[in-house]
């Protein structure tokens, strides 16, 4: 050990929160494909396991700033804020075919128009992470606060995409009479 030189922060704390993310994100793939696994439907075991793996995710990177120093925890909360927002503007922009009853083949058109649910998305991951970071030192209060924020986000990202795709139907109704 250098006796004049500082000994570099852990990179390591920083790799919990992305893992929580993408390991969210493949539970809730794996448990769509399964539609069963073990006693749970996909429904239980996604509201169980994987979305609260991702709700807690940005909480886990903000309190990442109490052993890597703030600007790097800063720097890994955009990255994941900005990289979540623009996995769920892709996949939306991939899967979407139709906007309303009007089918849709204009894919820069359907990033256009699913783009606002990915801002809100990442825009709460990262308003969530700020606050664990702000608030770090005293950890359980920021974890909770922070995990009650990116709760709030996850509801103003569900009102997005219900404001986005409104529930319409494209059957036709006839007219009685």
């Amino acid at each position: 050990m250098d006796v004049g030189r500082a000994e570099a922060p852990p990179f390591w704390p920083l790799l919990i929160a992305p893992l929580l993310v993408v390991g969210g994100i493949v539970l809730l793939w794996i448990s769509n494909e399964l539609v069963v696994i073990g006693p749970f439907d996909r429904a239980t075991f996604g509201w169980a396991v994987p979305i609260p793996m991702i709700l807690v995710a940005p909480a886990v990177a903000g309190l990442a700033a109490r052993l890597t120093g703030d600007a790097t925890a800063r720097t890994v909360l955009v990255g994941l804020a900005v990289g979540l927002g623009a996995f769920i503007d892709l996949w939306l922009t991939i899967v979407v075919d139709r906007i309303g009853c009007n089918p849709v083949s204009d894919k820069a058109g359907v990033l256009a128009y699913v783009a606002p649910i990915g801002i809100v998305a990442g825009l709460g991951f990262f308003l969530a992470g700020r606050v664990a970071r702000r608030r770090r030192e005293r950890p359980v209060a920021a974890f909770f606060v922070a995990t009650a924020v990116a709760i709030a986000a996850g509801v103003a990202t569900l009102m997005t995409f219900a404001a986005e795709f409104q529930g319409v139907t494209c059957v036709p109704v006839p007219s009685p009479g």
